[in-house]
């Protein structure tokens, strides 16, 4: 869920993208093919950041125009399950978690930070329909051992 800069509430559903207006829920039409919306964000441009499947589909809708972010532009490949703005000495980061990697964007130029590919532990990708959790940070768990 996110709230935009107009104080309207959307939510990622099965089906795709919706609205609450204050007295309902409204379907709203996104680029692409339909799909389940599995990560957004609202940020402090007005503009609303949406992830979908497939793949590293991610749409931004500002002043009322939708413009999709191809994952050739710095974006890990998977599924987009994370969206969020930070502030950093006054600039806006937009990062992007992805079931492969991590991709931080300032303005419209992504860069890659942290690809997940291979790594020991990535285990299958996450899907968040089904609530299987991503262990590709399990790595950084301390295991521990049967012998002592």
């Amino acid at each position: 869920m996110a709230q935009d800069a107009k104080g309207y509430i959307w939510a990622g559903t099965p089906e795709g993208l919706v609205r609450y207006n204050g007295q309902s829920w409204q379907p709203v039409e996104v680029p692409g093919t339909a799909a389940p919306v599995y990560a957004m964000t609202g940020r402090r441009d007005g503009s609303l950041w949406i992830g979908k499947p497939p793949g590293s589909q991610i749409y931004r809708l500002k002043n009322g125009t939708w413009t999709r972010f191809a994952p050739a532009s710095g974006i890990a490949p998977g599924v987009v399950v994370a969206l969020r703005e930070t502030v950093d000495r006054d600039r806006d980061l937009l990062w992007v978690g992805t079931s492969q990697g991590l991709a931080r964007c300032l303005g419209e130029e992504c860069t890659e930070v942290a690809p997940l590919r291979g790594l020991h532990g990535a285990g299958p990708p996450f899907h968040p329909l089904r609530g299987r959790p991503a262990r590709a940070l399990d790595r950084h768990q301390p295991r521990a051992s049967a012998a002592r």
